[in-house]
């Protein structure tokens, strides 16, 4: 799967959504938000060099993810 199919499957998922519009985030990449809360946003930058998305997780879920697949998971750099 390419990058743009995963964001394609992406999108739509998220569009299937109640309430869920499409946007941007403050660098121009996509997301998409339920009542101005970010649900996804895609990033470039962080980590660099890896195109990823970012979702919020319930308190406790980062730690345990990061710790259990730190390859496939990572917290971002505001938290």
């Amino acid at each position: 799967m390419t990058e743009d199919d995963a964001e394609d499957r992406l999108r739509a998922l998220c569009l299937s959504l109640p309430e869920v519009v499409e946007g941007t985030n403050h660098h121009g990449e996509p997301a998409w938000r339920i009542r101005r809360r970010t649900l996804v946003q895609i990033s470039e930058r962080h980590p660099a060099g890896r195109r990823s998305f970012w979702v919020p997780a319930p308190a406790g879920a980062k730690e345990a993810m990061t710790a259990a697949e730190p390859d496939r998971f990572f917290a971002p750099p505001y938290g």
